[in-house]
């Protein structure tokens, strides 16, 4: 039969219409109800709708029109194809009926489905219900839950949308992207990978993405013209972040139909896997120039935290440099960094965020060097059996010291490129998995380049920051530096040897050097042996550091080279903060009894003003500041041998 346009609006409940399309809808002012546009992002419900004449209107893209007009754009379907979806879904679909045919209600007694949604790390984000109802069409709606409140929120305002079977996608490397939860469901029981978004066709966010980088996608189109372009609209979104991607249309579906559809035909795996096997991959990466930001995006949402190695010092993926001029315990520091990557802590107060393995290159150690530094670092922070496991686990350190080491060598034009044995390494630490550290000691072994020329040094540094983007590991390069760093008041960047072209192509530069007598002579500190094993580190470069990081600490080298931190003040008259919190501790001492220097040294290491040294540095360390809270009037010997006191303390 022959179905007019007045017939539908006569019967079309135009609020129940637009309930089943939109998310968010709520009252505006008299007739009138708003919700976000589904023809733009929309932060701010724009998207406003007449409930007695079926008319909307966005005021953030300008859409309008009536229903027809609404389907026409949404499924992108002609006239004649809205009036039929919109008679159909009023009953008017040729049967004789004239029976109104609506959606089923949103009740508890009405769901038949449920289906989950899980963020990265497995807490509940939200689900989608499916609602049947006899005589009506079924319908979905996404609600969250409030367990402050103990009950569902009907709706998903404020909750952070992600995609279906969000942890199976993240440890897949083949993710089959369909449209429905039926259908991901349906795949999982063949034992694939799959994938859907939320709020159904024509909603795939562009940040959903991130979760398929890497991969192989294989996109199922529902056999309808909203199906494919919705699938079209998945494949554009998510090329910047694949490995390669393929859209498939299974062959033999009905109109609408969809995977399940073609499963219950009688479709097996095997058939499947013939079917996109015959479908070309489309695997070449877009130009630098093909995928600016989005601004919109940027300025409307918020960054995701800034991923640190160690919390505001280090960053997290990105290659750093190191700087020193030699003796000054650069390969030390880094094995004590990479010790640090697996334990979760180090000997001085950075707090590593990012723990993972740890793999170094020592071009110029033996293995009795390295068992030589082990052994000390490993007794120095009094590593407990599970520790020394768990490092046995994760730390791998190639002692190289004889071996060609080159991952940039000249090629037969005399241009520096990446040797077979730096892709072999990458594909090491990649096979190696969840490796947070990587170090490179020295970058004069690692390279044919001239530390004089600029863009041979340029290489050099962007070759260990690519490394690190690759693997997303923390990765760190060591240079020498000149030696006028190492006398300067205040080191600066660009401190490498050669030039300052390493430094401009890494993330982060920091820098190594021995006390200076100038600065001894400020700290007090008259022992020359004592002066030459306090060494200063810095941040020098780092564009997401903050102010902090920039301010020097010092380090002490023990009798075998391991450093451990120790408070330096330039106003030898003047004690520290962290020396008046021995004065502190001497004073809870003396409260019960006269205490021996002795007893006050074993107190500060209890509570740990004294960490990572070993004993007779630690004995060194409270005489030193015993003898400048001595000369600033705090502290005084008491009587008998060994014995101190505070100036305002009764024997």
């Amino acid at each position: 039969m022959t179905i007019e346009k007045s017939e539908v609006l006569d019967r079309l409940n135009f609020e129940a219409f637009y309930r089943g399309e939109l998310e968010g809808v709520e009252k505006a002012t008299g007739d009138e109800l708003k919700a976000p546009c589904p023809f733009h992002h929309d932060e701010n419900p724009s998207f406003y709708f007449n409930k007695v004449s079926g008319r909307y209107y966005c005021h953030g893209c300008s859409a309008k029109g009536d229903v027809f007009n609404f389907v026409q754009e949404r499924r992108g379907v002609t006239f004649q194809e809205a009036l039929t979806e919109l008679a159909h879904h009023v009953g008017l679909n040729g049967n004789g009926s004239g029976q109104k045919k609506e959606q089923a209600r949103a009740v508890d007694e009405n769901i038949k489905a449920q289906y989950d949604y899980f963020y990265e790390d497995g807490t509940p984000a939200f689900s989608v219900f499916r609602f049947e109802e006899e005589g009506r069409n079924k319908t979905f709606r996404q609600w969250h839950y409030d367990y402050q409140a103990g009950q569902w929120i009907q709706n998903v305002q404020g909750v952070r949308l992600v995609p279906y079977n969000l942890q199976a996608v993240i440890e897949a490397k083949t993710v089959f992207i369909v449209e429905g939860e039926k259908d991901v469901l349906r795949l999982k029981d063949l034992g694939l990978v799959a994938t859907t978004n939320p709020m159904g066709s024509g909603k795939w966010k562009d940040e959903y993405g991130q979760f398929l980088k890497g991969k192989k996608a294989i996109i199922l189109a529902d056999n309808d013209r909203p199906g494919r372009e919705h699938a079209e609209d998945v494949k554009a979104k998510i090329k910047p972040f694949v490995d390669s991607v393929r859209l498939v249309e299974l062959p033999g579906l009905p109109p609408k139909g969809d995977v399940s559809d073609w499963l219950d035909a009688g479709g097996t795996i095997d058939q499947l896997r013939e079917i996109v096997a015959k479908v070309p991959e489309e695997t070449k990466p877009k130009g630098p120039w093909d995928s600016p930001v989005s601004i919109k995006r940027m300025a409307t949402t918020a960054p995701p935290p800034f991923p640190w190695f160690a919390k505001q010092r280090m960053p997290q993926g990105r290659g750093l440099l190191l700087t020193g001029i030699g003796g000054s315990s650069k390969t030390t520091l880094l094995k004590q960094m990479a010790i640090g990557a697996v334990l979760g802590r180090v000997a001085w107060e950075w707090e590593i965020v990012k723990t993972g393995k740890a793999v170094l290159i020592l071009t110029e150690d033996t293995a009795d060097d390295v068992h030589d530094s082990i052994f000390n670092m490993c007794k120095a922070l009094n590593c407990t059996d599970a520790e020394i496991d768990l490092l046995d686990q994760n730390l791998v350190i190639f002692p190289l010291a004889g071996h060609d080491t080159l991952l940039l060598a000249k090629d037969d034009k005399g241009v520096l490129q990446k040797t077979d044995l730096f892709t072999a390494f990458v594909q090491k630490v990649l096979d190696l998995g969840d490796v947070a550290f990587v170090g490179f000691d020295p970058a004069l072994s690692l390279s044919e380049g001239d530390e004089l020329k600029q863009d041979e040094q340029r290489k050099l540094g962007k070759m260990v920051d690519d490394m690190a983007v690759k693997t997303g590991a923390t990765c760190i390069l060591v240079s020498h530096s000149t030696k006028a760093s190492n006398s300067v008041d205040e080191i600066g960047s660009h401190n490498s040897r050669g030039g300052g072209a390493i430094t401009d192509a890494v993330r982060g530069e920091f820098a190594l050097r021995t006390m200076t007598a100038k600065e001894a002579q400020k700290a007090g500190i008259e022992d020359v042996e004592e002066r030459k094993r306090l060494v200063q580190f810095v941040a020098t470069k780092g564009n997401r550091l903050p102010p902090a990081a920039f301010v020097p600490i010092w380090f002490r080298r023990g009798d075998s080279g391991v450093l451990s931190q120790v408070e330096v003040s330039m106003d030898k008259n003047a004690p520290s903060s962290k020396e008046m919190k021995f004065l502190d501790v001497l004073k809870d001492l003396s409260r019960t009894s006269c205490a021996t220097i002795e007893e006050w040294r074993l107190k500060t290491i209890e509570l740990g003003l004294l960490p990572g040294t070993s004993e007779d540095a630690s004995k060194k360390a409270i005489q030193r500041i015993a003898n400048k809270l001595r000369s600033a009037g705090f502290v005084e010997k008491g009587i008998g041998k060994g014995v101190w006191k505070p100036t305002d303390f009764d024997e």
